[in-house]
Formats: structure tokens, C-alpha cells, sequence
């Protein structure tokens, strides 16, 4: 296996590193972020770009149609995801059976994508003062 790598400071600099992998026409392209996938979407639609740690929704920025569909040529793993919530707190659940309480610390107040957790709890919005 052959591995090219390209690395950049400036989105000028990754913006021709992705133009030159794209034109070794490698079989897949790795990225940790969704501002690194961006810049290879925008040099090729077939190759396979994969996502390995994003932090950023990628439904959001236009990246993916959904996460269990993707769609196009971008998948991978995001680490942040309000809708994974319920699934780690059934497996941390699951990993500690003892476990009767959990907190959440967010930066906003909304709680939609908790309706089951918010139901049982009491949530509380940081004061700005």
C-alpha cells in the first residue's frame, strides 16, 4: 500500500494538495475534518473521501444527505451528533449497570434532540451573568 500525503497551512496550500491527490487518482481520500472534506469535494465526486474524526455536523454543512445515507462520495465517522445521545447513554448504561444519574453540560439550551432525556430530567440553562 502506498500512501501520499499532502499537508498545507493556508486553504490555497490544501486546496492544490487535494488537486494533486486527486490527480495520482488514488483509491480513497482520508481526511479528519469537514473543512478538509470540502476542499477534496470540491476537486472530485468519485473518488471515495472519508471522514475519520469530524468534529463539525456533517447533515449541516452540506457534506452528507444523513448519516446512516450519506449519499455521493463523503462518508465516515462524526463524533459530535445530538441524535448518537440516547445510543451512548444506552450503552454507557449498558457498561455500568449500577448507573442511576448522568450529566449533561451543553453550550445551548435547546434540548429537541433529547425529548426522551429531557422528559426524565431537569434541565437547567447556564446563566450568561
Amino acid at each position: 500500500m502506498v500512501v501520499e500525503r499532502r499537508f498545507g497551512e493556508s486553504a490555497d496550500q490544501l486546496r492544490i494538495g487535494a488537486a494533486d491527490l486527486v490527480r495520482l487518482k488514488v483509491d480513497v481520500l482520508f481526511v479528519s475534518s469537514a473543512g478538509l472534506a470540502k476542499i477534496l469535494q470540491l476537486e472530485t465526486k468519485t473518488i471515495p473521501i472519508v471522514i475519520g474524526r469530524a468534529d463539525e455536523d456533517l447533515v449541516a454543512a452540506g457534506l452528507v444527505d444523513s448519516l446512516p445515507r450519506p449519499g455521493g462520495n463523503i462518508t465516515g465517522s462524526q463524533l459530535l451528533n445530538d441524535d448518537l445521545i440516547p445510543k451512548r447513554l444506552e450503552l454507557l448504561k449498558a457498561l455500568v449497570p449500577n448507573l442511576s444519574k448522568v450529566a449533561l453540560l451543553r453550550e445551548d439550551v435547546t434540548t429537541s434532540a433529547l425529548p426522551q432525556c429531557a422528559a426524565r430530567g431537569t434541565w437547567l440553562p447556564l446563566s450568561s451573568a
